[in-house]
């Protein structure tokens, strides 16, 4: 029976009839607005250790770089599937990658921390998980 269940689970979650609410994104965060503003554009939204990630169709790229200017930090795109939004204090607001799942979701995720997590945690935890991001943003320092 618990197979039965499963597959009927799984298949509700690719076909979008099921939307997943993990974690807890910053008050004022670009998950939050996300959500807020555009529901009809964001589906998942999990926590993965230190991160929310939530994702959204493409359509809302435009609105997300706004988001980061409205915050007056750097929105840099280093290729076609990462990028990130990082404030002029070396504080990284979000990043922007391809998943694994976007290709069959038709999405891209949104990556920021936990709303409990310190900018300290977090900034030595994105140089963790998010090497090249930095690396390309320390060669742009130089």
């Amino acid at each position: 029976m618990r197979p039965i269940i499963a597959s009927i689970f799984v298949i509700f979650l690719l076909s979008g009839c099921v939307t997943f609410k993990q974690g807890e994104p910053l008050k004022n965060g670009v998950v939050s607005f996300l959500e807020s503003e555009y529901p009809q554009y964001s589906s998942h939204r999990f926590k993965l250790n230190k991160v929310v990630e939530l994702h959204v169709k493409p359509i809302l790229f435009n609105k997300i770089k706004e988001f980061c200017k409205n915050k007056n930090a750097i929105f840099e795109q280093y290729t076609m599937n990462i990028g990130w939004c990082i404030s002029k204090d070396k504080i990284p607001l979000f990043m922007m990658y391809k998943s694994y799942a976007d290709p069959d979701l038709g999405t891209f995720t949104i990556a920021e921390k936990q709303n409990y997590i310190s900018d300290k945690d977090w900034i030595i935890y994105s140089k963790e998980f998010y090497p090249y991001l930095w690396s390309e943003y320390n060669k742009r320092e130089r």
